[in-house]
């Protein structure tokens, strides 16, 4: 006998998103969160979610609640790419697709804030204040141990893990850069976003209502020194670093940084257990692929489980059908992300002028831009 049919761990965006996708499952699902029912969450991160996680929350029935949250969404109308130093420039552009947006720019705490209200009406069981201390795979059970208001040990057909925690044996490269995060005021159309590939590091820009929001990607020990800058000097070295003319940033708000590593695990589902979103990959910012591609996973064994009669919850064969189709977008994006990394991290001026050719090619063939379009709004199927 088991405890618990399907037990979820992490009531993020991600294990709300699974635990939403089967509140009409034949079996039960728990769902246990280490916050306090009510809690905002602690980051201030701001998201860019694409056409394809829209399509997923609307599903759902989160997109409407999303739209008149506090902070608002910001669409993305158009996406311009290039590098420094160069010329060459890729624009993605919704109009060119038939779509209101390519994606929308919101606040991490506006997202867990509409979910959390979707699941309180949804009837799922939900535990709060209720991390998950361990967990461990059989053949045939999961064993897990909780903390919290729910302390105590049992037993699942399945265990979920989506509270972000990294599988320790996962494979791990660190970039030694840090991302810095704040808003910045643009003088850009209210509704595009930026990606800029700079000999430091990519710099993207994000629409965020009358600001943008900045991810300045540097390696470490010059992260530390611009953090330590007033607002002139680091306006001045963000508008060198660009590439662009004096004034067309201004008004910085407060900066954080955050360390960047990519970590995949090798096989995130086994044994009865699953791991979704940030506990399955990390990825660079660049491109803006990692919760997007958490929602994906989250949906998409959402459907696997109920394709099922539910005495094959949790079975190997099971969970081999889930990697197996999730493995081209889980490690397609993944690795695509980093081959950005790599390939613009390189000054070399041979390099520089392949990068060059490759972005006007682009440019200049709409079939290759509308499929680049597709990778990024819906991953790799």
């Amino acid at each position: 006998m088991f405890d618990r049919d399907l037990l979820i761990a992490g009531a993020g965006p991600v294990g709300a998103t699974l635990a939403l996708a089967l509140r009409q499952a034949e079996f039960a699902v728990c769902l246990c969160e280490a916050r306090t029912r009510g809690e905002a969450p602690r980051s201030e991160r701001v998201l860019a979610l694409s056409h394809g996680s829209r399509l997923i929350l609307e599903r759902l029935g989160v997109w409407s609640r999303l739209a008149l949250s506090p902070g608002g969404l910001s669409s993305i109308a158009r996406v311009e790419v290039s590098q420094y130093p160069g010329a060459a420039q890729v624009i993605f552009s919704a109009a060119e697709l038939g779509l209101p947006a390519l994606g929308y720019v919101l606040s991490y705490r506006d997202l867990v804030s509409a979910l959390d209200a979707a699941l309180l009406e949804s009837g799922v069981t939900l535990h709060w204040r209720t991390p998950l201390l361990e967990a461990r795979g059989t053949a045939s059970y999961a064993w897990f141990e909780l903390g919290g208001e729910q302390a105590g040990a049992g037993t699942a057909r399945l265990v979920a893990i989506a509270d972000g925690a990294p599988d320790a044996d996962a494979w791990q490269r660190d970039y030694h850069q840090r991302a810095i995060l704040c808003e910045v005021a643009v003088a850009e159309a209210q509704t595009l976003a930026i990606e800029r590939f700079t000999e430091a590091g990519p710099i993207a820009l994000l629409p965020r209502g009358q600001r943008h929001a900045l991810v300045w990607t540097l390696p470490e020990r010059a992260a530390r020194d611009v953090l330590a800058l007033d607002d002139a000097a680091f306006l001045a070295r963000l508008t060198a670093q660009f590439g662009t003319a004096p004034g067309r940033f201004s008004d910085p708000g407060p900066r954080q940084a955050h360390p960047l590593a990519l970590r995949l695990a090798t096989r995130p589902a086994q044994r009865r257990l699953a791991r979704l979103g940030n506990a399955a990959q990390t990825l660079h910012p660049v491109a803006g692929q990692g919760y997007n591609l958490g929602l994906r996973d989250a949906y998409e064994l959402a459907q696997c489980l109920l394709d099922d009669k539910v005495r094959a919850l949790g079975s190997e064969r099971q969970l081999r059908r889930y990697l197996q189709g999730r493995r081209s977008d889980r490690w397609g994006v993944s690795l695509a992300t980093h081959g950005l990394i790599e390939l613009f991290a390189s000054s070399s001026p041979s390099l520089v002028r392949l990068r060059e050719q490759g972005m006007q090619m682009l440019a200049a063939t709409t079939p290759l831009r509308r499929l680049a379009s597709h990778v990024l709004m819906h991953g790799l199927r």
